[in-house]
């Protein structure tokens, strides 16, 4: 059994760091942009609608108070005059209850929805709290893994093309001497000429 590990592509690690990193970063600003948006519309129906209706139901209560006792002068004067006509008010009065009746169902139903979007809120951030914790803790402990991970692959890389390499080459100077010193040896060679670095004569 071959004790050599089948390393291939190790620049795929760092990439993968680098991918894994971005997706981090962006679903980090995701979930926050999207509390701070849903936290936005909570307030807006909560606070600014609520307040918009509780207003517009005291107007409306206003307006049928006056409409009511409009009508009612105008029936005091129709007791003295059969002639005189309480449409108008009549109608004023329908009118002003209708209003009413509009903003008590509007204000009941942002209270409603207030409290329901309040709940989905909490079931919300108890979802995502696992992804957020994994973008907290477990993320950058996997990010550290895959550093040490691509880092030990260069390393064993690098280990192992040395171990299968080449033998170096040899020394061309040494080879060169060691043929002088056997031209010498079989007196084909002189070894004054040799010491004074002269051209061996023929």
């Amino acid at each position: 059994m071959s004790s050599s590990a089948n390393v291939r592509a190790i620049e795929v690690v760092p990439v993968l760091a680098v991918a894994l990193q971005k997706f981090g970063e962006e679903a980090a600003t995701a979930l926050t942009d999207l509390e701070i948006e849903v936290n936005r519309a909570i307030h807006w129906i909560s606070c600014e609608l609520k307040e918009y209706w509780t207003q517009q139901v005291r107007k409306a209560q206003e307006q049928v108070a006056e409409a009511r006792i409009n009508l009612e002068r105008k029936q005091m004067f129709r007791a003295a005059d059969e002639r005189a006509s309480c449409i108008e008010e009549k109608k004023a009065l329908e009118a002003a209850k209708r209003r009413l009746q509009l903003c008590q169902q509007k204000l009941e139903a942002v209270r409603r929805w207030s409290q329901a979007l309040a709940r989905q809120f909490m079931e919300y951030k108890g979802r995502v709290a696992v992804l957020s914790g994994w973008l907290q803790t477990d993320l950058p402990k996997g990010l550290a893994v895959l550093k040490g991970m691509a880092g030990a692959l260069e390393t064993y890389v690098q280990l192992d093309a040395t171990a299968a390499g080449t033998p170096p080459a040899p020394d061309s100077t040494a080879s060169e001497q060691g043929d002088v010193d056997k031209d010498v040896e079989q007196g084909d060679v002189d070894q004054g000429d040799v010491d004074q670095g002269r051209e061996p004569r023929s």
